[in-house]
């Protein structure tokens, strides 16, 4: 009875037809894939994005390390390749760093009077094709590193540091 009163009810309606039925199941899909697709891509941006930010602090840190020690060094010979040492001497103390690739990490061993202070992971997934090389008061250092694998996503930042040593950094004995 209150369905009559509303209208909502004729004696001539027989329901849905097949048709109706089958366009309303293929609105529902097409809205429902382009909400999955969506959410998939939001997830994968994220990945990237937080991969990206990742290898940027990872360069950044080696580029800090690598210049704030050559600022200050003394060279004795040209520097070509990893790993490579560097040395300052002030007053009566010999402090040296090294820095080194073991794997895919970028380590820092230093050393005050030939005792060890500290050794330490600089950067991670640094990649083996990472440069470095100095001439006199110049050091010019490419940090590459690399995340992903070479069969799926891969991603990859790279830096040119150009550091000069300071004017008055003591001179190359």
């Amino acid at each position: 009875m209150i369905g009559r009163r509303l209208g909502l009810i004729h004696k001539n309606q027989q329901g849905l037809t097949l048709v109706e039925l089958l366009i309303a199941i293929v609105l529902v899909g097409i809205v429902t894939a382009g909400i999955t697709i969506t959410i998939g891509h939001m997830f994968t941006w994220t990945t990237r994005t937080n991969n990206h930010m990742m290898l940027v602090r990872q360069v950044q840190s080696a580029g800090y390390w690598v210049s704030r020690d050559f600022q200050q060094s003394q060279l004795p010979n040209a520097i070509s390749e990893l790993p490579f040492t560097l040395k300052w001497e002030s007053g009566n103390i010999t402090t040296e760093v090294t820095y080194e690739l073991h794997g895919t990490d970028l380590r820092r061993t230093s050393r005050v009077n030939d005792d060890i202070q500290a050794t330490g992971v600089i950067a991670r997934f640094i990649d083996p094709a990472t440069t470095v090389e100095s001439s006199g008061y110049l050091l010019r250092f490419t940090v590459i590193a690399t995340v992903g694998t070479e069969s799926g996503y891969q991603q990859r930042e790279e830096r040119l540091y150009e550091v000069q040593r300071r004017p008055d950094a003591p001179p190359e004995p």
